[in-house]
């Protein structure tokens, strides 16, 4: 590592991963995606990497299998959405995970209920 990297693992991400994972609630992106626009360009890749692949899509993980599609408030799509163009590709195992939750939800479904096509209309590009 050169120093100035050494700075930015050694300094500076023990503060971000303390407000990731004590602070950021999932269901609130804009933080976090704010943090990550301003402060990519000044990282190297390993720790841009390590907050994706350790911080952020754990979060985001769990924050996926506690979604209830029957019982929450805000849409899955509000929140998960704004990462597309950040973490892209990396966000397909959640997308198993969410299939999965719609189809069971889509089982009890009644065709008279129009709320589907609301749940339903933001990943039909999404989903390949």
């Amino acid at each position: 590592m050169t120093p100035y990297e050494n700075m930015m693992y050694s300094t500076w991400l023990p503060k971000v991963r303390s407000s990731i994972n004590n602070d950021w609630d999932p269901k609130h992106p804009e933080a976090v995606i704010l943090l990550l626009e301003s402060w990519s360009p000044l990282l190297p890749q390993f720790i841009v990497d390590n907050i994706e692949e350790q911080l952020i899509l754990p979060k985001l993980q769990r924050a996926v299998e506690a979604w209830d599609p029957r019982t929450d408030r805000t849409p899955i799509h509000q929140w998960l959405h704004p990462w597309l163009p950040i973490l892209a590709e990396q966000l397909q195992p959640l997308y198993v995970i969410i299939r999965h939750k719609l189809a069971t939800v889509l089982e009890l479904w009644q065709a008279a209920d129009g709320s589907a096509l609301g749940i339903l209309l933001p990943w039909k590009e999404v989903f390949t």
